[in-house]
């Protein structure tokens, strides 16, 4: 299976529950349904009558609330799951120009960028990927693709089709850049 085909498992000992918050919710739920049968029995019907009304608004208010904070919440997940989906995208397709650019090199030049753009996307899928999970990133790949920059700058292309593939190297190359950057941002 190629490595950009792998389906990696997902390590649930790196999960961290919020126990804290779990604990506080639940002896709140436990507390308020406990409270309530007590409340019943200590305020009598006729008194809590005239209130009824006037909480069902409150009620209503309240539900139009969180169904509206509950959309922008989804609105918002919706938006940056899109955005690092079309940031994986770009990345990868920076990265198939400059493999591709390669080919077109004399060696050794061809077989280390080749090599370089290969080792990334490695370094990238096995080891860097998740690490991002616990908001930390490969310095490896750092090198690896300050190594595939420094490649594609120190070339000197002399004729005008070489100069045309040079052009789209060096922009594949930033937007490989700016991708990875917003990818570990």
């Amino acid at each position: 299976m190629s490595p950009t085909m792998e389906v990696r498992a997902v390590d649930r000992g790196t999960i961290q529950m919020p126990v804290l918050g779990i604990v506080l919710l639940l002896a709140g739920s436990a507390a308020a349904a406990g409270l309530l049968p007590a409340v019943s029995r200590a305020v009598p019907l006729a008194r809590r009558k005239p209130n009824n009304d006037v909480l069902g608004f409150v009620y209503a208010q309240v539900g139009v609330v969180y169904a509206v904070v509950l959309a922008m919440v989804v609105v918002g997940v919706w938006d940056a799951r899109s955005r690092a989906h079309e940031n994986t995208y770009t990345e990868t397709n920076a990265l198939l120009q400059i493999a591709w650019y390669s080919r077109t090199l004399p060696q050794p030049d061809r077989g280390r960028l080749g090599a370089l753009a290969e080792q990334y996307t490695r370094t990238v899928i096995h080891t860097e990927w998740p690490l991002l999970g616990e908001q930390r990133d490969d310095p490896g790949a750092w090198r690896q693709f300050t190594g595939i920059r420094e490649t594609i700058n120190t070339q000197q292309p002399t004729t005008g089709a070489d100069q045309a593939r040079y052009q789209g190297a060096l922009e594949a190359v930033a937007q490989l850049g700016d991708a990875r950057r917003e990818r570990v941002n």
